[in-house]
């Protein structure tokens, strides 16, 4: 059988849409295609989603720094966990790499720690960072801080994207080429 890792801040039983949707991958990988799926997540539990569903697939769980609801202690948070969950990877990833796009700077930390040790990935965007904090006016589109997290975060592109629509390839082919 075939493996293949799958990483996320949200995987069940925590009920995040995230996690929902990378289990549905991992189900339909191994129902139609024999695969072993390796699933890196955050052990935590928020509110969201839908359905609480078990875990399939073998489950690598990262603690996170800040349990709490403030909202910038959890953003804070959820950048370091970026670096928790693709630090694991570097140890018990098999097989092709999907990264995806929770916590938010996901990507950013697969583009710098998997360029350091020329690993190849793919981008299974849910939404886009940095531009979805500018976006929300939570940073300054023109700062230094988001040009740096903009360069950084495309440094080392993926080999390939996955994408919720043709827009957003579009937007993404553009900024990693």
């Amino acid at each position: 059988m075939n493996n293949i890792t799958i990483i996320n801040r949200h995987y069940p039983p925590n009920p995040g849409i995230t996690g929902e949707s990378a289990w549905d991958l991992a189900k339909y990988l191994i129902d139609n295609h024999q695969t072993n799926p390796i699933i890196i997540h955050i052990a935590r539990n928020d509110l969201g989603g839908g359905m609480l569903r078990q875990p399939i697939g073998k489950t690598y769980s990262v603690k996170t720094i800040y349990k709490g609801e403030q909202k910038k202690m959890k953003m804070l948070a959820g950048f370091f966990d970026g670096f928790s969950l693709i630090f694991k990877a570097l140890f018990v990833a098999k097989g092709p790499i999907i990264v995806m796009t929770s916590p938010p700077m996901l990507p950013f930390w697969a583009s710098f720690l998997f360029k350091l040790f020329n690993i190849k990935w793919i981008l299974w965007s849910m939404d886009l960072f940095p531009e979805g904090f500018a976006a929300a006016k939570k940073i300054k589109k023109f700062s230094i801080f988001y040009r740096s997290l903009i360069k950084f975060n495309y440094l080392h592109s993926p080999q390939k994207i996955i994408t919720l629509g043709e827009n957003q390839g579009k937007y993404l082919m553009e900024k990693l080429t």
